[in-house]
């Protein structure tokens, strides 16, 4: 059975624009009882790098307030350049521990699946910023290429799946020292093309602003200094709490996803799972402290990209199209 009228609209309209439900918006107000002052938004553009920018959005609210700025971001391509880099060091060298594993194994193809990608968690923003620090936006802006990632990342994933393939054929036959080489020289041209991708970052910058004190200036600060003093060790107050109410999963516990990293020699990735009524109140701790919280969901389910809301009820599945996807 179908609708003449629907399929008119369906011919010319996206499906969630044609069923979205109007009445859901009445009780989205964007009022809440805890509602600090932030920094104005800053946009990803056609990018996944939203744990970056909200990393990054936690540690420029720290620097505005000592420095009293009423606007200012961190470069953002910073550390998207070191991301890739490091990204694509890590798939290599776990592929060089995997490459003699058959095709199908599961590990094996669970990293050629998507070698690099734009996604990340707390941890691997941590092990960047400590490794390489941060500079403002203004010291190394964005780029077309990291704005929009797809082409760039797409390269360098059969770039990092034809390494595997041939490293599997030198590991196979006992040439470990050759492997180990093609390693490297892939590693070094992936790096030369992040480069002309997202540009060469400076040495050193100067940090200039204006606050209601007037005129300042910092000169020749190295990324890793500018780190040290604004930032420093306040990065290690921070811990990743997920909310997994999974029967293998017990609560109060500490986990990590194997080969799900950046930095090699940093932090492994750590969540503690607590139940969702303990997270709720950590987070309301920490805005009453005038804290931002940096956050990470699956935000595919229920999104609208027209309102700044997630919202289980503002798609009418159920008389639309006789569809009940609803979920607890």
């Amino acid at each position: 059975k179908t609708n003449l009228l629907m399929r008119h609209a369906l011919a010319r309209n996206s499906i969630s624009n044609v069923i979205f439900d109007s009445s859901s918006l009445k009780d989205v107000d964007g009022k809440f009882s805890i509602d600090i002052k932030t920094l104005p938004v800053a946009n990803q553009k056609q990018s996944g790098r939203c744990w970056i920018f909200a990393g990054l959005n936690v540690l420029r609210e720290i620097i505005a307030k000592k420095c009293g700025l009423d606007n200012f971001e961190l470069s953002q391509n910073y550390i998207s350049l070191y991301d890739k880099i490091e990204k694509a060091n890590f798939a290599l060298e776990s592929l060089l521990q995997l490459a003699k594993r058959d095709h199908d194994d599961r590990e094996f193809a669970y990293i050629l699946q998507e070698p690099l990608s734009d996604g990340g968690q707390w941890d691997m923003f941590v092990n960047l910023v400590k490794k390489y620090g941060v500079m403002p936006k203004a010291a190394f802006p964005e780029t077309y290429q990291s704005e929009g990632t797809r082409e760039s990342d797409a390269i360098v994933n059969d770039v990092i799946r034809n390494f595997a393939a041939k490293a599997h054929l030198l590991l196979t036959a006992g040439k470990e020292k050759e492997a180990r080489e093609l390693k490297e020289r892939t590693i070094e041209k992936i790096y030369s093309f992040f480069l002309n991708c997202f540009g060469l970052p400076p040495k050193t910058f100067d940090f200039e602003y204006r606050n209601k004190e007037g005129y300042h200036v910092e000169r020749n600060l190295t990324p890793k200094v500018f780190f040290e003093k604004y930032i420093g060790n306040k990065i290690d107050d921070y811990q990743s709490l997920i909310h997994s109410p999974t029967i293998d999963k017990p609560y109060l516990r500490n986990y990590t996803i194997d080969y799900l990293g950046n930095v090699i020699e940093g932090k492994r990735i750590n969540h503690l799972n607590l139940p969702m009524e303990r997270i709720k109140e950590i987070i309301v701790q920490q805005l009453s402290d005038n804290e931002v919280v940096w956050f990470g969901s699956d935000v595919s389910f229920y999104r609208d990209r027209n309102t700044p809301a997630w919202n289980d009820k503002a798609f009418d599945y159920m008389n639309s199209f006789g569809f009940d996807i609803q979920f607890d």
